[in-house]
């Protein structure tokens, strides 16, 4: 990701005392590491800037989303010459408002830690499992984020009904990569041009990829520095790293999942996604419900701290994101 979106942890001492701490659903213990573990959480990629986002309060167990499709009006000229009697005028009917329910489902995963690490006593110990807990937890929203789009072209499937799949290296129709398909300008100016033409336009003004594929891309001979390419033209540098590209923002990240060599990837390679912001896919979550709870291990000299979190996501509209399977 672009060095200016270099995530920050927050100062995880800044949590609720003991005394005051709300235990239900944990130990007093558990329930100010809790809290630890959220204020610690790192930026990452902020992908709440490119979903939309629903943290649903207490009670409330389903969130719903809404969304237009493109829609095109009738015209119908009514300009007469003064004998004209009349023209008839079509009218178009106005778009159904769609609405997406998404639940958000518990997760869970465990940390152990051995009796010989006090995480309750010893402040040290505290703040580094604090922030080794809330980077998991941010990974793992962000990954769960952008898991989601791959669902538009997998590496096994040819995608959801409406999206766009292309190979790079070339904007290959068939969706299958070799080990020529590294991402190039030209791929995504194609993107983009498909995107937005047609009878059902939605103009992308975001890039997400894996840092193999964002490797290649500033690499490109288009971007060289004796380059007067019109690619070279269309790109916004920030400090020698790629920020924007024909009017997309650039971001990049190893949290994007690839795949080995298989089916569609006939190389090892990874998905890079073209898509609109807080158009093309909404995420859940119920924050509140969030919770650690201790397992303790005396065989074992251990305890096993659990963590819980209530998270989905969802594709919107399929037909606004773009996918490029790209060679690693």
């Amino acid at each position: 990701m672009p060095m200016k979106e270099v995530g920050q942890f927050a100062d995880p001492k800044a949590i609720t005392p003991a005394a005051t701490a709300d235990a239900t659903g944990s130990t007093s213990n558990d329930r100010i590491y809790a809290e630890a573990v959220f204020a610690s959480m790192p930026t990452l990629l902020p992908y709440e800037q490119w979903f939309q986002v629903q943290d649903l309060p207490d009670g409330i167990e389903n969130a719903f989303f809404s969304y237009v499709k493109n829609f095109d009006l009738t015209w119908t000229s009514v300009t007469g010459t003064g004998s004209d009697t009349g023209s008839s005028i079509s009218s178009t009917a106005g778009p159904g408002l769609n609405w997406k329910e998404v639940r958000p489902e518990l997760q869970v995963a465990e940390l152990p830690v051995t009796y010989k690490v006090d995480i309750e006593n010893q402040i040290a110990n505290f703040d580094f499992y604090a922030k080794l807990g809330g980077q998991s937890v941010r990974k793992y929203l962000v990954q769960t984020a952008l898991d989601v789009l791959d669902t538009a072209g997998s590496g096994t499937t040819d995608g959801t009904v409406g999206s766009v799949v292309r190979a790079a290296g070339g904007f290959a129709t068939t969706g299958s990569i070799n080990s020529g398909s590294t991402l190039t300008p030209s791929d995504l100016d194609d993107m983009k041009a498909l995107l937005s033409t047609g009878s059902d336009i939605y103009v992308p003004d975001i890039v997400v990829m894996h840092t193999f594929q964002y490797n290649q891309l500033v690499k490109h001979q288009d971007f060289s520095l004796n380059s007067n390419s019109s690619a070279a033209m269309r790109a916004t540098w920030d400090k020698g790293n790629l920020v924007a590209y024909n009017g997309m923002e650039i971001y990049h990240s190893e949290l994007v999942n690839g795949y080995a060599a298989g089916n569609f990837y006939t190389v090892a390679g990874h998905p890079v996604f073209v898509f609109k912001k807080k158009v093309s896919a909404c995420q859940a979550l119920k924050s509140s419900q969030f919770q650690i709870k201790t397992i303790d291990m005396p065989r074992n000299f251990m305890k096993i701290k659990q963590f819980m979190i209530y998270e989905s996501s969802a594709v919107l509209i399929p037909a606004s994101i773009g996918l490029l399977r790209a060679s690693d």
